[in-house]
């Protein structure tokens, strides 16, 4: 995030999102997934999220020891 540009970012969205619509037809799962809020950021930050999951792993290794 150190790098984030928002404009690049509501410029990616656009793009893709146009692009999206004109092939939905070759896509409609991914087109779904999407509608659905697959992609939507959350307030989840995804390292926080892997960390929590890797540490989770490692007391469950330390739990059975």
């Amino acid at each position: 995030m150190a790098d984030f540009d928002e404009d690049h970012n509501r410029e990616w969205g656009r793009l893709t999102t146009e692009l999206l619509n004109r092939h939905s037809d070759r896509f409609p799962a991914l087109t779904k997934v999407i509608a659905d809020g697959a992609f939507t950021s959350t307030e989840l930050d995804p390292l926080d999220f892997g960390l929590d999951r890797i540490l989770d792993g490692v007391q469950a290794l330390i739990d059975r020891a």
